[in-house]
């Protein structure tokens, strides 16, 4: 980042239209926030979020290759599950 910070941004932003925006819609993922050089993603499966988090890793190697040449761009993902459940009242 702090040899080209313009064209690292511009190369995150080029991810998230083209890798990561169409495998959320595949899967139902919602976007809820982006921290720059991050994003709060909410999944009603877990499932579909282990599938896009694979998807998205597999989308980022083939694009890699492409950007030998500017530097690469190293992708850490995590995912956590959370169940909530509500039951009204008796």
């Amino acid at each position: 980042m702090g040899r080209d910070e313009s064209g690292t941004v511009a190369r995150l932003r080029q991810n998230r239209v083209e890798r990561l925006d169409p495998v959320l819609a595949k899967y139902g993922g919602r976007l809820v926030k982006l921290t720059g050089d991050g994003a709060l993603v909410e999944f009603l499966s877990a499932v579909d979020a282990l599938s896009v988090a694979i998807e998205f890793q597999q989308a980022m190697v083939e694009a890699s290759v492409v950007w030998l040449v500017h530097g690469s761009v190293l992708l850490l993902i995590a995912v956590a599950f959370w169940w909530l459940s509500l039951h009204p009242a008796a």
